[in-house]
């Protein structure tokens, strides 16, 4: 029985291997839905999709794994506003929607599993 995306959950799991060849269907799409590839690995977090580079609408966004999260841009930490509250600091997100609303100009945003990005692990933007 394939239940690695409930372990995965349940664990709280926010490290996996890069590559998930060799995975469950299933478990490659939650892998590529919710982590990101940081370095040799990925770790929890999606990049968000906004609608044109200057738009400042907000960004629904849904959370699998509950756990501490940094939002971040293309060009350092992020100025908008997460679950309508001005971002400053990593903070724990529940599993479950949210929304990220970006300051004007932010480029590129993800939300990212926040030990990965105190520990110096950058998001891979290609």
């Amino acid at each position: 029985m394939d239940n690695i995306v409930e372990r995965i959950i349940a664990t709280r799991t926010c490290v996996a291997i890069r590559s998930p060849r060799g995975f469950p269907g299933k478990t490659r799409q939650f892998l590529d839905s919710n982590f990101l590839v940081v370095g040799w690995v990925r770790v929890a977090g999606q990049r968000l999709r906004i609608r044109e580079p200057t738009s400042t609408h907000p960004i629904p966004f849904t959370i699998s794994i509950p756990a501490r999260y940094s939002v971040v841009t293309d060009f350092g930490t992020a100025r908008g506003q997460l679950d309508g509250e001005p971002f400053h600091q990593p903070r724990f997100l529940d599993s479950g929607p949210h929304e990220y609303r970006p300051a004007e100009g932010e480029g590129q945003i993800a939300v990212v599993w926040a030990q990965a990005v105190e520990r110096g692990f950058a998001v891979n933007w290609q």
